[in-house]
């Protein structure tokens, strides 16, 4: 066993206040954007002057003062996520994503997020700090949300909306029930819209979990939001009715969003159970950074462009990262070309039209999604290859959400 720091967060409504206090919440978030607007423009000045881009201190310095709304160490955070977006932008590039764009973007609100030292708790209150009266001298009142639970060693909070005013919050706890695997075993994972995980492992065992009910939730939101657009398009803007469909597509969106991310939080959850039980210290998964960008080539219809283009895989891939980090499993992302399209055993290309694949050379007949575990598996092992790999799979096994 060994302790680690797992961070999580909790959400809370925020609910009766004061007026003056969401008034002070939403002027908070326009005056974070106001801060992030200034970053872009000053971002600009020192490029044009300097040919590079400003520095953390740099910013600092210029802002210094800049608000009068907001505390200065929210200030101070909305620098640090400029400039990781920034450092985010440079490593892709260095990558190869070239069609990358750096920070452009004018905004008319940004997420205010206040430092775990600026939030104070008491009794079942949560106090967020206010800046300095400067005429008076004094600290303003602070902003008194309530909650019944209040998690312990608070890092952040952060004033969202989402169907109405929340507040998240960022929290560490130490835990020492994960033991850390210590062995050879590799699984590959192939993702996908329909199946959501195929794995394939050294040792054999293969697997898929199902995302049929993602899936579901997906297409209820979808039909329902049509519906709704339908009705909107024939009402005035900012008439009675204008409003009343506007906050039903904001409350649809807020819960099937709810829902859709409890689901992949179920799914990676049940494939890290697998990877423990299974003795997994290497998770090999086919890269989709450039997915996006060949969308514009997909033909067919029964909406299959809108299902690809809402699949949540790069947030799968975040969970699977950080909930199989605990336990020590390592996760890494390898090319997909062409591993769906292969032939295990003779190496033929062939795009398979149905579920299973049928090689038109040898017959070799396999299940398509756990076809493309395999050869993920087997361009890890052999450096960038498909070869036939001396591995026999045993049975597949299907898994769903309980």
């Amino acid at each position: 066993m060994i302790i680690i720091k797992i961070y999580k967060s909790y959400i809370i409504p925020i609910k009766n206040l004061p007026q003056k206090d969401i008034d002070y919440l939403f002027e908070c978030n326009r005056e974070s954007a106001k801060v992030w607007n200034e970053c872009l423009r000053i971002n600009k000045e020192y490029w044009n002057n300097e040919q590079k881009y400003v520095d953390t201190n740099y910013l600092q310095t210029k802002l210094k003062g800049f608000s009068k709304v907001l505390p200065s160490n929210c200030v101070q955070v909305t620098i640090k996520k400029f400039m990781g977006a920034i450092t985010g932008i440079q490593r892709a590039r260095k990558a190869g994503r070239t069609d990358m764009k750096y920070p452009w973007k004018q905004k008319n609100f940004y997420n205010t997020i206040w430092k775990g030292q600026s939030v104070k708790v008491k009794y079942n209150y949560l106090l967020l700090c206010k800046p300095m009266d400067k005429i008076n001298k004094k600290l303003l009142p602070p902003i008194k949300i309530y909650s019944e639970y209040i998690p312990p060693n608070i890092c952040y909070a952060e004033i969202l909306y989402d169907n109405g005013l929340k507040l998240a919050l960022n929290y560490w706890i130490d835990s020492e029930d994960y033991e850390q695997i210590d062995s050879n075993n590799i699984s590959a994972i192939d993702l996908g819209e329909i199946h959501t995980i195929t794995s394939v492992d050294t040792i054999g065992n293969t697997q898929i979990i199902t995302g049929r009910r993602l899936r579901s939730y997906q297409r209820f939101r979808n039909k329902e939001l049509g519906k709704i657009q339908h009705k909107l398009s024939k009402c005035k803007k900012g008439s009675r009715n204008y409003k009343k469909y506007r906050q039903t597509i904001r409350k649809l969106t807020s819960k099937s969003n709810s829902k859709i991310t409890n689901e992949l939080h179920k799914i990676s959850k049940l494939y890290t159970n697998y990877t423990v039980k299974n003795k997994i210290k290497t998770v090999i998964v086919g890269e989709l950074a450039n997915f996006n960008m060949n969308l514009k080539n997909i033909k067919g219809g029964g909406g299959k462009l809108q299902k690809l283009v809402q699949w949540n895989y790069g947030q799968l891939i975040n969970m699977l990262t950080y909930k199989l980090a605990r336990y020590g499993v390592t996760v890494t992302e390898i090319s997909e070309a062409y591993t769906s399209q292969t032939c295990p055993n003779c190496g033929h290309k062939y795009k398979p039209k149905g579920r299973n694949y049928i090689c038109s050379e040898c017959g070799f007949t396999l299940h398509r999604d756990v076809v493309g575990a395999y050869n993920i598996l087997s361009k890890y092992i052999n450096d960038g290859k498909i070869l036939k790999m001396d591995l026999e799979l045993k049975p597949l096994k299907y898994l769903r959400i309980t």
